[in-house]
């Protein structure tokens, strides 16, 4: 556990969201309850509509590094070791924008076949400074906001996650609230 993290250097930094972007007042809202299933098992299509699988090519191999959350129009905000290199400093360094791109609306890497799915580029990552891997299997400061290269229309299976208003009483927001842990990986069959 850290506990004092000023050997870090770290300093107050803020991602800067361009204010035209505003959060929709449908954040959060998913199109029809049906449960999670926990375990590694499969959630319904429609039920995170702010999941995003995240592809990055390198070598000219496209593959899948992460899971992202749709934040508004036109931001994801994600993991940065999902779009970023390790540096021999320890350090998340960011890819290439043109070699990332983004699912948005489907269940599966790459498959858009399903009406309402999307691929779409980034256009910019910015990551948190001083995000950098700390042990084999921990990182510190891990995320980072991708901006898209067009806007994002929101339909049935696609829409933002509603992020935390810490100006309200943010206790009474989370205190006693379930929560869940959502994202992409492989299962049992790869």
């Amino acid at each position: 556990c850290l506990q004092d993290l000023s050997d870090f250097g770290l300093e107050d930094h803020t991602v800067d969201i361009n204010a035209e972007d505003e959060i929709s007042s449908e954040c959060g809202v998913i199109s029809e309850p049906t449960g999670l299933i926990q375990g590694g098992n499969y959630s319904q299509r429609n039920e995170f509509p702010w999941m995003a699988i995240i592809s990055v090519e390198t070598h000219r191999i496209k593959s899948h590094k992460g899971s992202g959350s749709l934040i508004s129009k036109r931001h994801i905000i994600a993991k940065a070791r999902a779009v970023s290199t390790l540096e021999s400093t320890r350090l998340w360094k960011p890819v290439d924008p043109k070699n990332v791109e983004i699912y948005l609306g489907t269940k599966k890497f790459a498959d858009l076949s399903a009406e309402g799915s999307l691929k779409v580029g980034a256009l910019k990552i910015q990551n948190y400074p001083n995000a950098r891997k700390v042990s084999i299997s921990f990182s510190i400061f891990n995320f980072a906001v991708i901006t898209l290269d067009q806007d994002i229309s929101f339909n049935d299976f696609i829409r933002p996650i509603c992020l935390w208003n810490f100006d309200a009483d943010f206790e009474k927001e989370i205190i006693g609230k379930t929560t869940y842990a959502v994202g992409y990986g492989v299962d049992e069959t790869g």
